[in-house]
């Protein structure tokens, strides 16, 4: 789904899923609704404003995307509420973007949240690892 240089519209209860780049796509498009729409397992983002202002964008899914959910590029004072943007690579992208709101989005299991968590506890594993091998072959030496 595609507007491009469009004004005033409502976008709602559609399912844009499957598709080779993006779900739901916004350029040069100003005060539309996207509302209770389905953007999910797309190949590249969910949602994707671009160049697109005073839009509210509330109640979506945009999930399983393989990078993006929800994304606004020089897009501003726009309101994004209430989405469910779960497990994509990242989950809400904001770029050269001002004044925009954000409310009461889902966004917790995207990758690049839970990936650091994941190196922290590995790294501090093997520093421990690490630290009770060398105190096992320090004690050796010194015996």
């Amino acid at each position: 789904i595609a507007l491009y240089s469009s004004d005033n519209n409502t976008l709602k209860e559609n399912i844009a899923s499957h598709n080779k780049q993006t779900g739901m796509y916004l350029e040069l498009s100003n005060n539309n609704i996207i509302e209770n729409n389905t953007a999910d397992s797309n190949e590249e983002k969910g949602l994707f404003l671009n160049s697109s202002n005073l839009n509210r964008v509330m109640y979506n899914s945009a999930s399983l995307n393989k990078w993006n959910g929800i994304t606004l590029w020089s897009s501003n004072n726009n309101t994004i509420h209430g989405n469910k943007v779960l497990r994509n690579t990242y989950g809400i992208v904001l770029s050269n973007s001002n004044d925009n709101s954000m409310e009461d989005n889902k966004t917790w299991t995207n990758f690049y949240i839970i990936l650091p968590i994941i190196l922290i506890y590995i790294g501090v594993l093997i520093y421990w690892i690490q630290r009770k091998i060398f105190t096992m072959i320090y004690r050796e030496k010194n015996v």
